[in-house]
């Protein structure tokens, strides 16, 4: 008879590489200067339009969704990776921030969502 080893943690050690392979990058970097707090992600394909920041109680909403592509019929893919539709992270703030004074902008994919300090 052999031993299984119980690693009752495993899923939680794997579920980085397991979002990583859903095909949709939902990492935020975060940092401070002496007046914002400045959060950057990765939103390659999707439209500013699609993408939704909210803030209360101190934590940073972002949302959005990548659409499918009409005009390319599913039979028709031969290999098929990246992740579409709804995603939604929530990030908790390193301090207070004034809500009504958000900034988020686009360029070349990447969001950028100012949030200034209280």
């Amino acid at each position: 008879m052999s031993m299984i080893k119980w690693r009752p943690y495993e899923e939680l050690e794997n579920f980085g590489t397991e979002v990583e392979n859903l095909g949709m990058d939902l990492s935020v970097d975060m940092y401070e200067t002496d007046e914002d707090v400045i959060a950057t992600m990765n939103v390659p394909g999707i439209a500013e339009k699609d993408i939704h920041v909210r803030v209360d109680d101190n934590h940073l909403h972002i949302s959005g969704e990548r659409k499918d592509t009409k005009d390319i019929e599913k039979e028709h893919y031969s290999h098929r990776e990246i992740r579409r539709g709804h995603f939604e992270r929530t990030i908790s703030l390193p301090c207070a921030v004034k809500e009504s004074k958000v900034v988020t902008k686009m360029s070349h994919g990447v969001l950028t969502i100012t949030l200034p300090k209280k």
